[in-house]
């Protein structure tokens, strides 16, 4: 596939259906947050072209993310390491040392257990609407957890 038809799939997916995947509640959160200067970094295993509609959704600059490789303009895969288990502790270490910052003096929100790596890495993790296996790691490691899934659905 091309990365043009790509981004145009994604797009109409985007318009259609993938706002449909935001918590009313996240936007309220980066506002807050947003309001007290923090910077917001969006890590996900989707890849660049779906993290950045994304991204762009939620008002977040900063995106990393798997990147897609290409050859000329044809989609061939994904670029390693991918944002995955410990790819995606290599991918935020790799991120922070640009600004001169470490893991451990990050949050990070997750819904996964195959986060473990990164949210055991920082220094604030936070478990979010999490899987069965990430709701049990958390009550042994006494991290936060917020489930917004019972509180609201997705915006309609």
């Amino acid at each position: 596939m091309s990365l043009a038809d790509y981004e145009m799939s994604v797009q109409r997916f985007f318009d259609e259906r993938g706002q449909l995947h935001i918590y009313p509640q996240a936007a309220s959160l980066l506002f807050a947050y947003q309001r007290q200067g923090t910077r917001i970094v969006m890590i996900t295993g989707a890849d660049e072209v779906v993290a950045k509609a994304y991204g762009r959704a939620l008002g977040i600059n900063d995106v990393i993310s798997n990147r897609l490789k290409l050859e000329g303009q044809r989609i061939k895969g994904l670029e390693e390491p991918l944002c995955y288990g410990p790819g995606k502790v290599a991918l935020a270490g790799n991120y922070l040392t640009g600004l001169n910052l470490t893991l451990a003096e990050t949050a990070f929100y997750s819904d996964s257990h195959a986060d473990l790596p990164l949210l055991e890495a920082v220094g604030c993790p936070v478990v979010l609407n999490p899987n069965p296996q990430l709701r049990a790691a958390a009550g042994v490691r006494n991290w936060p957890v917020l489930d917004w899934r019972h509180d609201a659905t997705p915006a309609d």
